[in-house]
């Protein structure tokens, strides 16, 4: 899953993340915020956490979701989002790949919050 920047959009994410997906055989979920940045890093987990949820089970339920292999991507805010929420979630996200982050929001999401890897 790769998060967009602050102002950024989903489709954005999927031309800077979905080429090199695609050359090593995976899938790129790009979701977007429901406002110009996500809730995790503006306040606290609401709409945007929540649709990341059903777009995970979503995912699971199309493809072979491995949730060894599963990561949270991000560029600037997208990146605090992926950190905040991997971080707070460390068996639900096999890893993190965090461009530029601007903070990392301390017990984003846990226990079960927890975004369902499938």
């Amino acid at each position: 899953m790769f998060f967009h920047g602050s102002g950024g959009d989903a489709q954005r994410s999927l031309r800077l993340a979905g080429a090199a997906a695609e050359r090593h055989g995976a899938a790129v979920l790009a979701p977007r915020s429901t406002r110009h940045t996500w809730d995790v890093v503006i306040g606290a987990p609401g709409p945007d956490v929540a649709a990341v949820r059903r777009a995970l089970a979503g995912v699971a339920g199309l493809l072979p979701v491995d949730p060894e292999r599963l990561c949270f991507g991000g560029f600037s805010d997208g990146a605090s989002c992926a950190l905040s929420l991997g971080l707070a979630n460390p068996r639900a996200v096999r890893a993190v790949a965090a461009f530029s982050p601007g903070s990392v929001v301390d017990g984003a999401v846990g226990g079960a919050g927890a975004p369902a890897a499938g």
